[in-house]
């Protein structure tokens, strides 16, 4: 929460446009936590960043 703290600090501040990576080592769960990650942009930054769509099949191996 902290970092979202400092986020919105600094679009408060006239920060027009964030580049946020999501990323884990091997994989496992990025979707999952790219989708918690827009969720918490959407409700504590007031975001309207879509939620992530995923192709069938794609991640059924990764759970």
């Amino acid at each position: 929460m902290c970092k979202l703290l400092r986020l919105k600090e600094w679009l408060s501040s006239g920060l027009e446009k964030v580049y946020f990576i999501v990323h884990r080592h091997d994989g496992t769960g990025a979707h999952l936590l790219a989708k918690y990650t827009i969720e918490q942009f959407n409700k504590h930054l007031c975001a309207s960043i879509p939620e992530i769509v995923l192709q069938p099949g794609t991640m059924d191996e990764v759970v």
